[in-house]
């Protein structure tokens, strides 16, 4: 009898361990998930504030108000462009303009190398260097252009280096450089001639001598 008693405590306690190592990982595993989610939030804050602290990270240019004011900005302020995305006053889209006359995604954008690329979305009322752009169009905005969503306008300034308008002057010359080039060109040119010769050996001023004497003899 005591052994058998002996025998069902043992299995007691072994349940009881069983059933505690359960809840034990089960907790561990919702620490583990929440300690993530934690993580990934606070990366994606300190994402922002650096994207903040240093607004040309990532972004093409900035689109500057001229006129219209919202409930998060007013004439002077401006929101920072992207690569690509959606142009419009609700939380989700890249650049948010926050006014009554703008729709929830009023353009779509993509950037190129020969400019801004901006079509309007469902034929919200967009202009472009004053100029309405029709349903199905797309427009092209480089450097200094003008863009009126709504009754917000705004204008594209984009960041050194992307200035599509603007062009490389060549310096001009020095006239001494050109003569320079032109010397240099010649010696190149008459370089090859010189090692050929140079491998060549004249023979030495007796073995002339005896060149002579023989074929005077066989003349004779």
């Amino acid at each position: 009898m005591p052994e058998g008693r002996d025998r069902r405590v043992g299995e007691d306690w072994y349940e009881l361990l069983v059933l505690a190592a359960r809840y034990l990982f089960t907790l561990l595993g919702v620490i583990v998930v929440w300690r993530s989610f934690g993580w990934l939030r606070r990366e994606s804050r300190r994402r922002r504030r650096a994207l903040r602290e240093m607004p040309d990270a990532g972004f093409i240019g900035e689109l500057y108000v001229l006129s219209g004011e919202g409930k998060s900005f007013r004439t002077g302020d401006s929101f920072p462009v992207p690569m690509e995305g959606v142009l419009g006053s609700r939380k989700g889209c890249d650049i948010r303009v926050p006014h009554g006359s703008v729709a929830s995604r009023h353009a779509l954008f993509d950037f190129h190398e020969d400019g801004l690329h901006l079509r309007a979305h469902r034929g919200a009322p967009v202009r472009v260097d004053e100029q309405p752009l029709s349903a199905g169009y797309q427009a092209i905005l480089r450097h200094g252009a003008s863009l009126a969503v709504g009754a917000v306008e705004l204008q594209l300034r984009l960041f050194a280096g992307l200035d599509l308008d603007a062009e490389a002057e060549a310096e001009p010359e020095d006239e001494e450089a050109e003569e320079d080039d032109e010397i240099f060109e010649a010696e190149e040119e008459t370089a090859p001639f010189e090692e050929d010769f140079s491998h060549h050996e004249c023979p030495p001023h007796d073995d002339l001598q005896r060149t002579d004497a023989l074929t005077r003899r066989r003349r004779r």
